[in-house]
């Protein structure tokens, strides 16, 4: 009875130990999956951290310590962080660049403008200048015309003084004793007509026109319409007496 039932109790411990050892295998395999995840999981964010340092440019330095702290999070599922501080400092320190750029532009394009407007204004003074002097200069000149003009015609006047006392000292010095003249016309063409009146005879008379012909002023001289008349028991011919004379004589000033 011992025997059976301590074999009987043999059989009935054998599943249980068979029980327990199933279940070590179980978790020793359970505890191998969760070891082998784990170390898939961190061996995935090593690979992805490198790859996020590659990307950024970041490596570690001679000791192996990281110069930096990294983020573990994919940036490819999140927003990229911007540091608004800094990135408004540089912000500002280009604008207020660009804004000197572009006040020192508009101040030099006022200089320029400036520089124009006092070129222009300068032409303009030196135009007017200049109109200023040629309207003084032509008032001279109209002046130095009006004076020039008077000596012109002070000149003419004395010039033909001179030039009719020169023809009258040619008839003084052609004329005979016997002669007069009572009428004269003509003008400094050279061709003139006198009334001559001659004393006694015809024959002064002829020899009055042979006078004239000798003279080289001369260049001709004729006696018309010859007749007598008698005045105070004198008698006298009367007779018109025609004379050319070389116009030369009247730019004869001596």
């Amino acid at each position: 009875m011992f025997g059976i039932q301590g074999e009987k109790n043999k059989n009935n411990d054998s599943p249980n130990k068979e029980g327990k050892v199933d279940n070590k295998k179980i978790i020793s395999e359970y505890d191998e999956t969760l070891s082998t995840e784990q170390n898939e999981r961190n061996g995935g964010v090593s690979n992805k951290l490198d790859a996020l340092k590659e990307k950024l440019g970041l490596h570690s330095s001679a000791t192996g310590e990281s110069g930096i702290k990294t983020n573990l999070i994919d940036t490819d599922d999140v927003a990229t962080f911007i540091d608004w501080k800094s990135s408004s400092s540089i912000f500002i320190s280009y604008f207020l660049v660009l804004l000197i750029i572009i006040s020192g532009g508009m101040a030099y394009l006022t200089f320029l403008e400036g520089e124009k407007e006092k070129k222009a204004t300068s032409y303009e003074e030196r135009i007017l200048a200049i109109k200023a002097n040629i309207s003084s200069e032509e008032q001279k000149a109209e002046e130095v015309d009006r004076l020039q003009k008077k000596m012109i015609a002070f000149e003419t006047i004395l010039d033909n003084h001179i030039y009719w006392t020169n023809f009258f000292d040619y008839i003084e010095d052609n004329t005979l004793a016997q002669v007069s003249y009572q009428q004269f016309s003509g003008e400094t063409d050279g061709e003139y007509s006198l009334l001559a009146k001659a004393e006694n005879s015809f024959f002064t008379a002829g020899e009055q026109l042979k006078k004239f012909k000798e003279d080289e002023l001369t260049v001709a001289a004729d006696a018309s319409q010859l007749s007598l008349s008698s005045r105070e028991g004198n008698t006298f011919v009367n007779f018109i007496f025609s004379l050319k004379v070389d116009p030369k004589i009247f730019y004869n000033k001596e």
